[in-house]
């Protein structure tokens, strides 16, 4: 019995502890720490995923172990995960240089690490926590694509909608009610990114709630409120205004797409009060928090009287100087980087005062975060680390290829094709796009949360399209 409810309901266990181990990272990313215990928590992933697999028809535990390690064994996001997770390591290892004035440059350096021809690190502790970041996304990736079915992975995608809305609740109440972490991401939302992460799964949150009632399932309202709703609020609290521009601007567009999508699966006065409803919500919020609450970090960031053009150009002023920089980092470091956060330690030794001015403020963070790995992880790290992402690319695009070739005849199939995907893959796409645009001129991966979302959605919206 005991092995029956283990082997038959162990997803269930899969998708609590991706949620949780998201939840985590989100949690605790707000303070500097080496993230242990999300290690140890994808171990035991690791483990129920290995040893006690889902059992299939037909099947007993050993058939469903060999089955497992057939498919894991022919899969290269294994060995490109393994890869990426053991160049981690090694940078762990080989980590913790001292600084070193240098009199005649009359700048601080670092000492060489203890062995000069491998990978190494500044701060053993940094490198540490972004490798227990990617060995968990390794993990939950592999569980994704191995373990859960289509079934397991809308619960998943669902569940941390939902999950991320009410974190973007008590993260609006606690900056609101003074809490001094809090307030000074709304403050300065660029030092945490906080609010892409909510952008993201306001996105996702759309998708989910479309999914939910087109499948007739039940408490679509919980989706619509928390994933929709209490994301969208954080949203505008915890991001920059350009970023909050363009996530209110592609939730407006999946609104109206999530009518069009539902009006072959729900009645007319369904989607009218639909959209009354989302109506007077937003027109709600919108009136407490300019006339009842006119003072907030909200209505400072979003007046009549922002200076959008000065905010720009200072900054474009300031990622450019930092991205100068990276490249004069990454051409002394050119294969190995710097290690994790090594930005930051030897961004000094490149500017003049002028420059240091600019980076005084989130000094760790390039706005470019294809530019900061290449920086910190050197052209092998970023080659590795591409390899993965190609993995993980293919198999959306080529079931993506099969769902446009099954509908390219008449003149609206482009119109067709949309509306008959699931709203997973529509969303899905567009979250992730809306995050890559903003990595250039923002650091919104460097949110370790949102690092671990973006493996999540990747890996699971291929499930949403046929693969034959």
């Amino acid at each position: 019995m005991l092995q029956k409810i283990l082997t038959k309901y162990w997803l269930v266990v899969n998708i609590g502890i991706a949620a949780l181990a998201a939840w985590f990272v989100l949690s605790v990313s707000l303070k500097s720490t080496s993230l242990i215990s999300l290690l140890w928590w994808s171990l035991i992933l690791a483990e129920l995923f290995v040893l006690i697999p889902a059992v299939h028809k037909r099947e007993n535990l050993s058939d469903a172990r060999r089955r497992t390690w057939k498919t894991l064994s022919a899969d290269a996001f294994l060995y490109f995960g393994l890869a990426i997770s053991l160049y981690l390591f090694v940078q762990w290892l080989n980590g913790g240089c001292t600084p070193l004035y240098d009199v005649t440059a009359g700048v601080w350096n670092y000492s060489q690490p203890d062995v000069g021809w491998l990978p190494y690190s500044i701060e053993q502790v940094d490198s540490l926590r972004m490798f227990n970041i990617m060995t968990a996304c390794v993990v939950i990736g592999l569980c994704i694509r191995h373990a859960a079915g289509k079934r397991s992975k809308r619960a998943l995608l669902q569940g941390l909608s939902v999950l991320s809305g009410f974190f973007a609740l008590f993260a609006v109440w606690q900056g609101m009610a003074g809490n001094q972490s809090y307030l000074g991401f709304m403050i300065k939302p660029e030092s945490s990114n906080m609010g892409s992460f909510f952008g993201f799964w306001l996105i996702m949150g759309i998708g989910s709630y479309a999914d939910s009632v087109a499948c007739r399932q039940r408490f679509t309202e919980i989706v619509y409120v928390t994933g929709i709703l209490f994301n969208f609020v954080g949203m505008l609290f915890f991001t920059q205004l350009p970023a909050m521009l363009v996530f209110t601007l592609a939730a407006i567009l999946l609104l109206v797409y999530t009518g069009l999508y539902l009006s072959a699966h729900v009645t007319r006065p369904f989607l009218i009060k639909f959209y009354m409803l989302t109506f007077v919500i937003i027109a709600g919020g919108l009136f407490v928090l300019f006339v009842v609450l006119p003072q907030s970090a909200l209505t400072d960031k979003t007046g009549l009287t922002a200076d959008i053009s000065g905010s720009w150009q200072a900054l474009v002023a300031s990622k450019d100087i930092r991205s100068e920089t990276a490249l004069q980092i990454w051409k002394e470091h050119m294969w190995f980087g710097t290690g994790a956060e090594g930005f930051q330690h030897y961004a000094g030794s490149f500017l003049n005062d002028k420059g240091w001015s600019l980076l005084k403020v989130n000094k760790g963070l390039v706005y470019n975060d294809s530019l900061q790995f290449l920086c910190e992880f050197g052209l092998l790290g970023s080659a590795i680390f591409s390899a993965l992402l190609f993995t993980m690319i293919v198999p959306l695009f080529y079931r993506a290829h099969i769902a446009w070739s099954k509908d390219t005849k008449g003149s609206d199939a482009d119109r067709r094709f949309l509306l008959r995907v699931s709203p997973f893959f529509v969303t899905g796409v567009l979250a992730i796009s809306c995050c890559f645009a903003e990595s250039f001129v923002s650091s919104p991966y460097r949110f370790p949360a949102l690092f671990v979302s973006f493996f999540i959605v990747m890996l699971s919206i291929p499930a949403f399209l046929p693969s034959r």
